[in-house]
């Protein structure tokens, strides 16, 4: 159902066991597949030469220069700006494929305007085909950057994360402009060494749209996560279950085939977390824990990916519908005008040793 699943099926996991009780005895290594480009990566094995996983993008934007993040520093959020290299971009485009590129395993997640979310175990962004984000003419495309390392004298590192972008071709028809909602649910807290702590919440569906992909969204103390649609006529259905969450594999779920989900339906979410001394990636069982933006605090969000059933066959290279255009534009305004960017040439952290303790 979803694309990409990581299972394996019964005749393979016999396969596996009985290689095991026979000693695990090693092949030719002459069989053996080359390593010489294996990176791990969700969206495959070998690394394209051309450095990214979607291949040349037809845009790339980066970090003005290098962010500094101090020797004090365990985890920090600033919001950075990814400016346009001049004449790059000059007229709307459509979005395909996304990949964000962090610096080093300092960045410890990445939510961007215009690339999608960043986190371990995910690879670039892609819509299907007839999918798709406008672009608008000279963009502010910023990234909501988490770093997060251990602190200490001779720990501060530089980052130079970077984008790319693949756009549709002249020609090829856009008819579902894609939506986003992160649906975090905050308001809880964890006790202290509380095994098996459940927290839910609920989204109504106020129009038909087709479902595309979901994002269960995490810390160490996450254990399981559940999606559950409830239609309008009260039947039940779940639409992901994730028993065994793991905060180093954040997956995205995208279905093979976009689901209908008609209006009037409801959304049930449901999180549960692991704080006590059995979870061997808790940071500290003998606290009780909130919703917060440190590694060390939690998140219960249920990101999802979607859009109107409706058509829009919109032919790439023709005049877009204003009502299109209009809102690209306007969203990009208001984060130009409601974005705190950090400035990466100001290198005053007094108020970053604060915010750090």
């Amino acid at each position: 159902e979803f694309k990409d699943e990581r299972y394996i099926d019964k005749k393979e996991i016999d396969l596996l066991i009985a290689w095991v009780e026979s000693g695990a005895q090693k092949g030719n290594p002459a069989d053996a597949p080359s390593t010489d480009a294996l990176v791990a990566n969700g969206a495959g094995t070998t690394l394209p030469e051309s450095g990214w996983w979607i291949g040349d993008p037809d845009l790339v934007v980066q970090f003005e220069e290098q962010v500094y993040v101090p020797d004090q520093v365990e985890d920090w959020q600033p919001t950075i700006q990814m400016p346009v290299p001049e004449g790059a971009h000059e007229n709307p485009k459509w979005i395909s494929r996304t990949e964000l590129n962090p610096g080093g395993p300092w960045v410890h997640h990445i939510v961007s305007s215009h690339m999608g979310v960043g986190v371990p175990g995910r690879g670039p962004f892609s819509y299907p085909a007839g999918w798709g984000v406008l672009l608008p003419e000279d963009p502010f495309i910023t990234v909501n950057i988490h770093y997060h390392k251990t602190p200490g004298e001779g720990t501060a590192v530089e980052d130079l994360t970077r984008a790319g972008f693949l756009f549709y071709e002249e020609g090829e028809v856009i008819d579902h402009v894609v939506e986003t909602n992160l649906l975090p649910h905050r308001g809880w807290t964890i006790p202290a060494g509380h095994p098996n702590y459940e927290v839910n919440n609920t989204f109504e569906i106020e129009e038909d749209i087709y479902l595309l992909s979901m994002g269960p969204h995490m810390h160490y103390r996450g254990k399981a996560m559940r999606y559950e649609l409830e239609y309008p006529d009260s039947e039940r259905e779940t639409l992901l279950w994730v028993p065994d969450y793991d905060f180093n594999w954040q997956f995205l779920y995208e279905y093979k085939e976009p689901k209908l989900i008609p209006a009037g339906s409801t959304l049930h979410m449901s999180w549960w977390f692991d704080n006590s001394e059995g979870n061997r990636f808790n940071p500290d069982p003998t606290a009780s824990v909130q919703y917060g933006l440190a590694t060390t605090d939690e998140m219960a969000n249920a990101r999802i990916y979607y859009a109107p059933t409706t058509p829009r066959g919109i032919v790439v290279g023709e005049p877009l519908p204003e009502d299109v255009l209009t809102r690209a534009r306007r969203d990009d305004s208001l984060r130009r005008e409601r974005s705190n960017v950090f400035d990466p040439s100001v290198d005053d952290f007094s108020w970053l040793e604060e915010d750090s303790k």
